[in-house]
């Protein structure tokens, strides 16, 4: 069975109902505000994406989503709840996942191992009880390893299963990171520049696997300097400069907005 399948609810892909909603959403770090009142709505069953130069507070949105840290002022709704300020680790039991900038693996650890770790937040005995082989852990442990492969599965890694995470290409890496981001169950998929230092035909496999997400029943929010694959996966983008929205719309609209040509596409042509 599709470990990815699982979460999906009837007729999810056809709402525009939001998941994720935000609402003046504002962070500042002494005196200097990275995030200046921005407010979105993501639709469950898309992917929406964010875009912006470098500075312009896409992963600090992340953070302040995921509850990496909380605002300074503004609202974060989840499913229509009021998640904001809430643990990381509850926004994460929620539906929430994401990836990284920079890959944040177990290197020392296999393949498969790193993928088990993300399934123990849906599991009752959790990691403790995997580690210590407590009472009931032993059941859910294989449950884990047969979740976690099919999620390698899922991202073309399964026949890497056992290699050290560490010795993979760095491709593979961000597929690692993806797949152990899938073995959360997440209902929202948080993604920072996931294509960052992939190749075109590694670029080209990762927009069919973000592309196939909503069809599974996960609305994606994705970070991404590439606009070839923000361009091809995207229903509606978000842009960001200097902290502020400045733009929102479909994929078309906002690549002929002389603002966002001016602050971020222009920016990309000169270099």
């Amino acid at each position: 069975m599709d470990p990815i399948a699982r979460v999906q609810a009837p007729g999810l892909a056809e709402t525009s109902k939001p998941i994720l909603e935000l609402r003046g959403l504002t962070k500042a770090f002494s005196g200097l505000t990275a995030v200046s009142e921005v407010s979105m709505s993501v639709r469950a069953g898309h992917v929406h994406g964010l875009i912006g130069p470098n500075g312009a507070g896409k992963t600090t949105l992340f953070n302040l989503v995921t509850s990496v840290f909380p605002p300074s002022a503004g609202t974060v709704l989840f499913e229509g709840a009021d998640i904001t300020g809430q643990p990381a680790h509850t926004v994460a039991r929620l539906g929430v996942a994401r990836t990284f900038q920079n890959v944040r693996l177990f290197g020392d650890q296999s393949v498969l191992e790193n993928v088990v770790i993300g399934t123990y937040r849906n599991t009752r005995a959790g990691l403790a009880g995997g580690i210590l082989r407590l009472p009931g852990a032993t059941a859910e442990q294989r449950g884990a390893r047969a979740e976690a492969m099919e999620c390698l599965a899922y991202v073309g890694l399964a026949d890497l299963a056992d290699r050290q995470a560490d010795a993979l290409p760095f491709g593979q890496q961000r597929l690692l990171e993806f797949a152990r981001a899938l073995a959360l169950r997440p209902k929202l998929l948080l993604l920072d520049e996931p294509a960052a230092g992939l190749n075109d035909g590694e670029t080209e496999a990762l927009a069919r696997l973000i592309d196939a997400l909503p069809g599974r029943g996960i609305t994606v929010l994705l970070v991404e300097h590439n606009m070839d694959l923000m361009m091809s996966v995207a229903d509606r983008i978000v842009v960001l400069n200097s902290g502020f929205k400045i733009a929102e719309g479909t994929p078309e609209a906002v690549s002929a907005d002389p603002a966002v040509i001016e602050a971020y596409l222009g920016e990309e042509e000169t270099q």
